[in-house]
């Protein structure tokens, strides 16, 4: 081959090389921005709200994890609930600058977080009563509450949806006797009962909506059902003061929980938080959740 043709070849080359050299350090830089996105599920619990998503930078997830870690350090040091409705309100103003309010403006999200239990003549009669028979009252818990936590191993269910499930369960097992075993009505209702718990998770309406901490696991290896925790820390100051768990836990309500079918495995979940309405922020991962608003009735157990 002569001079001219090595150098025409070259010449083309080197064209094509600068032509495609910007798509592909394009594609790379869009998978490594890809690869270092997190994206954040958002549920607005207790009132008719779908599940938004947000993608945040690695940066602004381990700075979200702060600022609810700041939350519960501020809380160590409040002595009425007006203070933490202040700290709430600042934390939904910060959440905001994140996107990570499920499409709510400031001010609806402040409403949903702080004001579900804040019926202050409500609030004095229930504490007189507690006053009277506090004795018998287990201190390992809080009612009417606000409520802020960071925790894993942790499932978030509804009410609403469990009245039903149970409903549909009883009329399958009752089935037989209801429709004389003629047409197998009955199996529907057992259908429906697991189809329930199987879109448990993707439940769009969280109307009086429940936090699940642990619970028991069998199956797959594992025939018979073994414990398992959540882990991290809870913050809860209502009825019977400022209550703080932090390390492994189950919830401790004395309520039949939900479960699912995952990898072989079945889970049945341990309620630890009754009549939840606020913000529930899910990091994938860390498969952490992050929840702020307040509750109706909370026990956990410490492990």
């Amino acid at each position: 081959m002569s001079m001219k043709k090595i150098l025409a070849v070259a010449v083309i080359l080197l064209f094509l090389g600068v032509a495609f050299a910007p798509s592909i350090n394009a594609n790379v830089s869009k998978v490594t921005l890809e690869d270092e996105l997190v994206e954040f599920t958002i549920e607005i619990c207790g009132i008719p709200e779908k599940k938004n998503t947000v993608k945040l930078t690695r940066e602004q997830a381990d700075e979200v994890e702060a600022l609810f870690n700041s939350i519960k350090e501020r809380l160590d040091k409040v002595e009425t609930r007006e203070e933490t409705v202040e700290i709430f309100n600042e934390a939904v103003v910060e959440l905001d600058k994140y996107g990570l309010l499920g499409g709510l403006s400031v001010r609806q999200a402040k409403q949903i977080v702080t004001e579900n239990y804040e019926n202050h003549k409500l609030m004095r009669l229930l504490k007189t009563i507690y006053q009277k028979y506090k004795g018998t009252i287990d201190e390992n818990r809080n009612l009417l509450c606000f409520i802020v936590g960071a925790t894993n191993g942790t499932n978030f269910d509804s009410q609403l949806e469990l009245f039903f499930g149970r409903i549909l369960f009883l009329l399958g097992c009752f089935g037989p006797i209801f429709f004389n075993s003629r047409f197998p009505l009955y199996t529907i209702f057992i259908l429906g009962y697991f189809l329930l718990d199987f879109f448990n998770s993707f439940n769009p309406m969280t109307v009086a909506s429940r936090i699940n901490l642990g619970g028991e696991m069998g199956g797959g290896w594992h025939p018979e059902f073994v414990d398992f925790y959540a882990h991290g820390w809870i913050v809860t100051t209502g009825l019977l003061g400022t209550q703080r768990y932090e390390g492994m836990m189950q919830g401790g309500l004395p309520l039949y929980g939900s479960g699912t079918i995952s990898n072989g495995y079945i889970y049945a979940f341990s309620p630890g938080v009754l009549g939840f309405t606020g913000l529930h922020i899910y990091n994938p991962i860390q498969a952490k959740h992050f929840y702020l608003g307040s509750a109706l009735w909370v026990n956990f157990e410490e492990v």
